[in-house]
């Protein structure tokens, strides 16, 4: 199976419930990994609020069935609703401590004053 093949597809969990459909299929690799992480970018749709973007790796054993134009998981709506803010929480965890690193003014102005030429 080709992986480009699953795009604009609907996701659908094990009731036959839909939960989203795969936008886009990226490819991760990195020097440290001997294989690539090969994810799927699902589109949420949500009524009165933005569209949710969330990754879903390809070859995870949740990915069962993959139909003419259906991919069935194997957990359920609320199982993977649980996913999804599960990443989305440690998405804005990780974004508030790089907010934290960053230095203040102050010591932004010091820096620039310290490596002024005179």
């Amino acid at each position: 199976m080709k992986f480009a093949d699953l795009v604009n597809k609907i996701v659908v969990d094990k009731d036959g419930k839909q939960i989203g459909k795969i936008v886009r299929v990226d490819v991760h690799s990195s020097m440290d990994k001997e294989e690539a992480v090969i994810l799927a970018i699902i589109q949420i749709h949500h009524f009165f609020r933005r569209d949710h973007f969330f990754p879903m790796p390809v070859n995870a054993p949740t990915l069962t069935r993959v139909q003419e134009n259906i991919i069935r998981l194997e957990i359920t709506k609320k199982e993977f609703t649980k996913r999804v803010k599960l990443y989305d929480t440690d998405r804005k965890l990780k974004a508030k401590t790089a907010d934290l690193a960053k230095p203040s003014d102050q010591d932004k102005a010091l820096a620039i004053s310290a490596w002024a030429r005179w």
